[in-house]
């Protein structure tokens, strides 16, 4: 059952902001923080952009897949995600021109962010990432991710990491307090079992260290 487009392109509360650079460095994208009113639970919503493409996106309690660069649906799981709203915060992609001023016709309103959910009348029947959380303005070169992930019941997964532009993100360092087993298979890739404790969890989590942020639209995780 579709719902009706209208029901969600309303928003609760919005604001956007410019971007700051200096001296040829852009040190703040400029961004929307938007809440829409939404029923993902048991339902997947997708997001749509106006055309305008996102340098980051945060949306808590927003599950899926990894459907690929700036393609953004939500899954909303019961007890977890707010039946009502979808928070979403979201950095523009944005950047100089000659003179080292910034361009701001890459820059979307919040008039531009809407979405449409369609119910699914049940949970979730695969693994998903939750929003991935990590520091989008940090300079370091290793970057700490927080991975929540949506476990279906199985005992094995395999996921594998990359960036926002879908290229893998090397892995240094990895942790799963809910696993009895954790290795890396690549340098983006991970297969994990995960113990009798988060076998009968909803969520379970890895924190990972990458030489990149990762992104939630074009990492994957499978049960193997």
């Amino acid at each position: 059952m579709k719902l009706s487009i209208s029901t969600f392109i309303a928003s609760v509360s919005a604001t956007s902001w410019p971007g700051q650079a200096y001296d040829g460095t852009i040190y703040n994208y400029c961004g929307t923080k938007v809440t829409l009113a939404a029923e993902s639970i048991n339902a997947t919503c997708t997001l749509d952009f106006n055309g305008f493409d996102f340098a980051h996106i945060s949306i808590p309690g927003c599950f899926s897949q990894g459907k690929g660069s700036n393609v953004v649906e939500c899954n909303g799981i019961e007890g977890v995600t707010d039946p009502n709203n979808l928070d979403v915060t979201i950095f523009w992609q944005q950047e100089l021109d000659f003179d080292n001023n910034l361009i701001n016709s890459t820059c979307a309103e919040d008039s531009d962010v809407t979405l449409v959910c369609e119910s699914n009348d049940m949970a979730p029947s695969v693994p998903m990432f939750d929003n991935i959380s990590n520091n989008f303005h940090a300079r370091d070169s290793e970057q700490w991710n927080l991975i929540q992930i949506y476990g279906i019941g199985s005992e094995n997964y395999a996921v594998s990491l990359n960036d926002a532009l879908g290229q893998p993100a090397a892995i240094s360092n990895y942790t799963c307090g809910l696993c009895s087993s954790i290795e890396s298979v690549g340098s983006n890739q991970l297969t994990f079992t995960v113990n009798m404790d988060a076998f009968s969890a909803q969520l379970f989590e890895l924190v990972v260290e990458s030489d990149a942020l990762i992104s939630q639209q074009t990492s994957t995780i499978v049960a193997v």
